[in-house]
Parts: structure tokens; sequence; C-alpha cells
């Protein structure tokens, strides 16, 4: 087998990660988990986890507002753990902001273990570089199925 090696440590590397999504997972019901980094200019970096979602956000804070209240921790990433909150915005476990001043997207753990396990299990599937047109329309169509499940609960 061709490159034998390189698939077990492609897999042993994405197992170690999902292993660590699922301790984060499991931390998240008892934590919020929250590593972030404010710059003096009002830069706002964030990756968090809380009941069951991974989130990560990136917001710019005005200048109008830093002149009224400076930003009390800046230069570096932080890590802060409190505890876990509900979100009562009413768009369930599914969060996907963009705007000029902020970009954030939340999404649930099951979803990153599932990529991390199929990202793992990638190199040790066998397939042929020719397909036919029927294996073609049905990827197309789990494609679109997919990605009319996602803008569906995006909007919900």
């Amino acid at each position: 087998m061709k490159y034998r090696k390189l698939r077990i440590a492609w897999s042993v590397a994405w197992g170690v990660a999902c292993l660590l999504l699922v301790a984060l997972w499991v931390r998240s019901h008892t934590n919020c988990d929250i590593v972030f980094n404010v710059t003096g200019s009002g830069q706002v970096s964030t990756f968090g986890s809380n009941r069951g979602t991974v989130y990560l956000s990136n917001m710019f804070i005005p200048a109008e507002a830093l002149a009224i209240r400076p930003v009390p921790f800046s230069g570096g990433w932080k890590h802060a753990s409190n505890e876990p909150y509900d979100y009562n915005d009413g768009k369930g476990m599914y969060d996907l902001v963009l705007t000029s001043s902020r970009t954030s997207l939340r999404v649930p753990n099951y979803v990153l273990v599932a990529v991390t396990v199929a990202i793992a299990a990638a190199p040790w599937l066998r397939w042929s570089p020719r397909f036919s047109l029927r294996t073609m329309l049905i990827g197309m169509t789990l494609l679109a199925v997919g990605l009319g499940w996602a803008v569906y609960a995006l909007r919900n």
C-alpha cells in the first residue's frame, strides 16, 4: 500500500483533533470557555465554546466607543472560563453574522466532530479519478441538498 505511514499519521492527527473536540463538547455543558484577543485599535477576535456549540467571532469597536470606555485587555491572547449561558436570540444552534463591523459563526460541536472523522477517514477510501455521469449527478444532488439545508438552518 503506497503512502501507508502518511495515511496512518494523517488519521492519528485528525483522530486526536476529534477527541479534543469531543472533550470540549462535554466541557461546554458545564463551562463557557473563551479565548480572545483585543487590540488597542478596537479589533476583537474571539473563539469560544458554550452549551454544545463552538463560535468564532471577529468584531471592530469604533473609536468613539473606545474614547468613552478604553479597552481593559489589550495585547496578546487571553483565556476566560465562566458559567455557561443560554442563547436567547431565537436562532437556534446555527448562526452566521456578516456585517461591516462584525463577523461571527456559531455551529454545534457535533458538526465539527463529524467533519474531523470524515477527514481522518478520507485517505483510506478507495476512489478513482474516473467516474460516471450517474456518480456526478448523485454528488451534485447531495451537495445541493446540503447547501439548501445549511441555508434553511441559518435562516431559522
